[in-house]
């Protein structure tokens, strides 16, 4: 049975005692490292997080290539947009399943008029037909700059 002792008579309590059984003395509690999340460390970190800097460049050309994927995941394409002195990379997920895969088949149905392919092989076939934006939005000061929007 998990137990303390008093520090005033050496009287042997229950763990969960505040109280001394013999004399009456009040245990003191320590704050312990609990081995589950919590939400404290997650709010204080987003409340130091710099605001997020979001700007709008012009798009002067993009490209498309299939990026192969790593650890036995499908390929992406991935589409490059270029503005004037900066490239902005967006990984488009054709073969995944899941909500990524839901996004890259929205993706592409706003850029084509056609069904999007099953496969990124297919989609080669076809990137020279794709509406290419006019304007991207973007989140700037994130480590890999994020697509927001594109506006076409």
């Amino acid at each position: 049975m998990p137990i303390k002792i008093c520090e005033s008579c050496g009287t042997y309590n229950h763990i969960s005692a505040r109280l001394c059984c013999n004399c009456g003395e009040q245990f003191s509690f320590q704050q312990k490292l609990v081995g589950k999340a919590g939400t404290d460390e997650l709010i204080k970190a987003a409340a130091t997080e710099p605001v997020p800097i979001i700007e709008t460049f012009n798009v002067t050309y993009a490209i498309y290539a299939k990026h192969d994927g790593k650890f036995g995941k499908p390929p992406t394409l991935k589409a490059t947009y270029f503005t004037s002195g900066l490239a902005f990379k967006e990984f488009v997920c054709l073969e995944h399943n899941g909500m990524a895969g839901k996004i890259a088949r929205d993706w592409w149905r706003r850029r084509h008029k056609e069904e999007p392919p099953k496969t990124i092989d297919e989609a080669l076939g076809f990137v020279s037909q794709l509406r290419i934006p006019r304007q991207i939005r973007v989140h700037v000061n994130k480590m890999y700059p994020e697509i927001l929007n594109a506006e076409f």
